[in-house]
């Protein structure tokens, strides 16, 4: 089963690096994130986030996070990646290509990013048996959220969704980001080497969403996506990026506007979620896949993943109990 790995200022630096590795996580792939420094700086960042990112207020479909200030406890932040940036809630008719779920453990001293298959067959409530990304365009942010909940069989406490040209436009920030590749590929506009690889913003894009060119197709574009995603935060947590308040504030600028959440993920509670994770590093972040079956064909001749309930149950029961540790 595949992995990999994701973290957050000397004074009021050395604090807000540690935090800001939530500020990484869920405002790159949209995992929400938290810079806890004094100040008006703190306040600058605060208020860029609030006013450019996107609140949706039926995103959840319950109040799991109803205590996001404390310091403890299991936490599930679905992410999603999509092709394009929504008008306010209107989110119906969109796909996800980026399906995770970051899951915390209790203490918040190790994280877990499982990539779910876009096209894992599963019930979507009120509309039967469907791809997985499907569920963001039958109802938008509730009924993926809702739906992923089903599957994964967990609560979910915050969503939050980026446009794909929020990657490209990172990565150019970023000045590039240096990438993993597994095997080498080409797309219609790039050519891929394996090995360590410099990605441009448009190479980035090219890179996280090309599945034509695999044999196992969109298994491989979830490990490529996890490859970015360990670009991006080694790019960012270099101290030359965390321990220049001009860059952060850069960085923070450059993705707010492309990153919808739920409206109780609040810049507040990115803050005390960022503080609660400050211990943990890069060595403290699996990336998995969840468990599936193989690839098949609907009744409609659709193609399909098709689910592995038995191994699903146990992911379910690791996640809520605490136990990811021995089921990765």
């Amino acid at each position: 089963m595949p992995r990999g790995a994701v973290r957050g200022a000397r004074h009021s630096n050395r604090r807000s690096r540690r935090t800001f590795w939530t500020l990484t996580v869920c405002l790159v792939v949209v995992l929400a994130a938290a810079v806890t420094v004094s100040g008006g700086y703190a306040w600058s960042l605060q208020h860029t986030i609030q006013s450019n990112t996107t609140y949706v207020s039926d995103a959840l479909s319950h109040d799991a996070h109803k205590n996001d200030d404390r310091a403890r406890g299991v936490e599930n932040i679905l992410l999603l990646g999509s092709d394009e940036r929504p008008e306010g809630s209107r989110i119906k008719g969109q796909r996800a290509d980026v399906i995770m779920l970051l899951h915390m453990n209790e203490a918040h001293t190790h994280a877990y990013v499982i990539s779910f298959p876009r096209d894992l067959w599963v019930d979507v409530p009120g509309h039967g048996k469907a791809k997985l990304n499907a569920a963001l365009a039958y109802g938008g942010l509730r009924l993926a959220v809702r739906t992923v909940e089903d599957v994964a069989g967990v609560p979910i406490n915050h969503v939050a969704m980026i446009d794909f040209d929020g990657f490209a436009k990172l990565t150019k920030q970023l000045g590039g980001v240096t990438v993993d590749v597994s095997q080498s590929f080409t797309t219609r506009d790039f050519t891929f080497e394996r090995g360590r690889q410099k990605l441009d913003g448009a190479e980035a894009l090219s890179f996280v969403r090309e599945r034509h060119a695999f044999k196992d197709g969109g298994f491989q574009r979830m490990r490529n996506q996890q490859a970015f995603l360990r670009g991006v935060l080694r790019a960012v947590l270099n101290k030359d990026t965390l321990g220049r308040p001009d860059k952060v504030s850069k960085l923070v600028q450059t993705l707010a506007p492309y990153l919808t959440v739920d409206s109780a993920f609040t810049p507040k509670s990115m803050v005390a979620l960022g503080w609660s994770m400050r211990k943990i590093t890069m060595n403290h972040v699996d990336f998995l896949t969840a468990p599936h079956g193989a690839p098949g064909r609907s009744d409609s001749g659709a193609s399909i993943v098709k689910a592995d309930p038995d191994a699903m149950t146990e992911l379910t029961h690791a996640l809520n109990n605490d136990s990811m540790a021995d089921f990765a």
